[in-house]
C-alpha cells in the first residue's frame, strides 16, 4: 500500500510513502518509508535481498528513522545511485547511511562482497564533504547473510592529493579527480586479491567470512557483521512525532 507524500527532497520524481522497503523499477516515482529504524530496516533489506532479482539502494536518515530510495537503472549486478540527490539529502540531514542490496543467494561467496566500483563510488559521493565534519555519509552493502560497511582510510597520501587539487584550482572537481586517481587497475587487482585471500582462508565457506574482517585494501576499509536482531545498541523504536518534511 502506498500513499502520496510531500517531497522530502525535490528531484523531479514524486515521493510515494510505503509501509516497507521494496524494489522499485518504475521511473515515475521514488519510494520513501517513514518510522522504520535501523534494526528493522536492515532485516527488511536482508529479506528483500533473498528474493529480489535486481539491486536497489536507499539512503537511511538515522535521526528520523527515514528511508529514501535514491537509485535508477537497477539490474541484477548493479545499480546507479544519483549523487546529486544524495548530496542534497546529506546537506539537509547531515548524518546519513547509503544501503544497497546484493540480491539472491550467491553461488560463490565473492558475490557477497561489494564490487570495486561500489568502493570507488565513495569518492563521487563523499569527496565534496571532506571539509565539512558535520556531514557524515556511511556506506553499507546488505546481502541475505550479512552487512558489509565500507569506508575510506583518510591517509596522509589522500589528504595530500586533496590539498594539491585545491591548490591547483580544481576544488570543484575533487570527486572526479580522486575517482580517476584511485580507480587504477593496480588498486582493483589489490582489492580482488584481498577478497581471494579471504575466500582461500575460509575455504569459501560463507558462514566463516567474518573471520576476514576488518579488511583493508588501500584506500578502503571494510567491516563485516551479521544482522543482529537483538542488538541493544540500535534502537528499534519508531519516531511518531517527528516530521521528515520539515
Amino acid at each position: 500500500h502506498h500513499n502520496s507524500a510531500p517531497p522530502v527532497i525535490d528531484d523531479g520524481r514524486p515521493w510515494l510513502s510505503g509501509n516497507s522497503l521494496g524494489v522499485n523499477q518504475l521511473s515515475e516515482h521514488r519510494l520513501t518509508v517513514h518510522n522504520l529504524c535501523q534494526s528493522e530496516g536492515e532485516r527488511q533489506l536482508e529479506r528483500l535481498s533473498s528474493v529480489a532479482v535486481v539491486e536497489e539502494a536507499f539512503v537511511f536518515v538515522p535521526e528520523l528513522c527515514l528511508w529514501l530510495e535514491i537509485c535508477e537503472h537497477e539490474t541484477e549486478k548493479s545499480v546507479a545511485v544519483n549523487p546529486h540527490l544524495v548530496s542534497k539529502i546529506a546537506e539537509k540531514y547531515h548524518e546519513i547511511v547509503l544501503y544497497h542490496i546484493h540480491p539472491g543467494e550467491k553461488v560463490e561467496s565473492i558475490g557477497y562482497f561489494p564490487a570495486f566500483s561500489d568502493l570507488a563510488s565513495i569518492f563521487l559521493i563523499n569527496a565534496s564533504f571532506f571539509d565539512n565534519p558535520e556531514i557524515q555519509i556511511r556506506h553499507r552493502a546488505i546481502s541475505s547473510i550479512s552487512v558489509i560497511e565500507y569506508s575510506l582510510l583518510l591517509s596522509d597520501e589522500l589528504a595530500h592529493k586533496i590539498q594539491r587539487l585545491k591548490e591547483t584550482g580544481l576544488k570543484n572537481a575533487i570527486s572526479e579527480n580522486l575517482l580517476i586517481n584511485y580507480s587504477t587497475q593496480d588498486r582493483r587487482t589489490n582489492y580482488i586479491d584481498a577478497v581471494d585471500r579471504c575466500l582461500s582462508r575460509t575455504a569459501a565457506d560463507k558462514t566463516t567470512l567474518a573471520d576476514c574482517f576488518p579488511m583493508t585494501s588501500s584506500p578502503f576499509r571494510l567491516e563485516y557483521r551479521w544482522i543482529d536482531e537483538t542488538d541493544p545498541a540500535v534502537s528499534a523504536d519508531t519516531v511518531e512525532n517527528r516530521s521528515p518534511i520539515d
